[in-house]
């Protein structure tokens, strides 16, 4: 282990911001291509087009590049689903810390809180970045606005937010846990949250960067592979031609295809959230290092 820069000056929130949405357009770079085909795949009717296939049917008939169809508003949306949500999560993790709440419920709840003000930002882009994927429904997507008028932006909330705010709290529990428990076999002793940055940041960029990329990627696979269900049913509300509400979609969806019907686009959805989240967290460490590296620089 090699000492590294210890957090003796704070980030400002710019700086902070610069570190999420750097891992952020990184990440929607990468694994748009898997938003694509999990989108689709779920918003077949009917009988499913297996994952491979639906890959190879995209680029055979519409091209490579329509891989990364809704690609500018996801990096759009990056500005609230990312650099808000982590801005938010660390003000008010720190908070809750400073308080006298079991260290267990911090992670959760400020994930909660975090979670419920991006997607409060972020519904209308998540909508339109959905709908840019789905086959055919962009012009849908128009044609509803035309009709329907701006409301149309936030059809999908409900679901949006039942599918991200239990998304945020597994995942942040999940990997502040096996966080602390990495780090405390590196120290040979229990180590608690409020430990963690500082003892973190004693860590060499490799071991920082193999920490959170491997803790991202375990909490985010298993936070997707739990909350498909409910993003079943976001897709499914926001591009359905119907404007049925989520708990009618539900139940056609059950009464129609069964209970797999709710787990349809698990593979490509864990393989792009998980990758995702490790990248995302892996970048924001690092750059935030790199930034108080040159504060500690410029103070010296």
């Amino acid at each position: 282990m090699k000492t590294g820069v210890h957090s003796c000056t704070e980030l400002s929130p710019n700086q902070r911001a610069t570190a999420a949405m750097g891992g952020a357009l990184v990440s929607a770079v990468l694994v748009t291509p898997l938003d694509v085909v999990k989108t689709r795949v779920q918003a077949q009717q009917g009988t499913s087009v297996g994952v491979t296939r639906m890959f190879f049917n995209i680029a055979s008939r519409e091209g490579s590049l329509a891989l990364w169809n809704g690609l500018g508003l996801s990096m759009l949306s990056a500005v609230p689903t990312v650099g808000v949500y982590l801005l938010a999560y660390d003000a008010i993790k720190a908070n809750l810390l400073s308080s006298h709440l079991g260290q267990e419920m911090v992670p959760v709840l400020a994930g909660v809180g975090a979670r419920s003000l991006a997607v409060c930002l972020s519904a209308p882009l998540e909508n339109a970045r959905t709908m840019a994927q789905a086959d055919g429904a962009w012009l849908q997507f128009q044609h509803s606005i035309q009709k329907h008028g701006m409301r149309t932006l936030w059809r999908g909330f409900w679901p949006y937010l039942a599918r991200d705010v239990p998304f945020s709290a597994l995942y942040w529990s999940l990997l502040e846990g096996s966080r602390s428990t990495v780090v405390g076999m590196i120290m040979g002793r229990k180590v608690s949250m409020k430990e963690l940055p500082e003892l973190s940041s004693q860590l060499s960029a490799p071991d920082l960067l193999k920490l959170n990329f491997g803790c991202g990627l375990t909490a985010g696979a298993v936070a997707s592979a739990l909350t498909t269900p409910v993003d079943v049913v976001y897709v499914k509300t926001v591009t359905s031609k119907s404007r049925a509400s989520p708990i009618a979609v539900a139940r056609k969806l059950y009464r129609t295809e069964g209970a797999p019907a709710f787990f349809k686009g698990l593979t490509p959805r864990v393989m792009k959230v998980a990758p995702s989240c490790a990248m995302v967290i892996m970048a924001y460490e690092i750059l935030k290092r790199i930034q108080l590296s040159t504060s500690a620089l410029i103070i010296g």
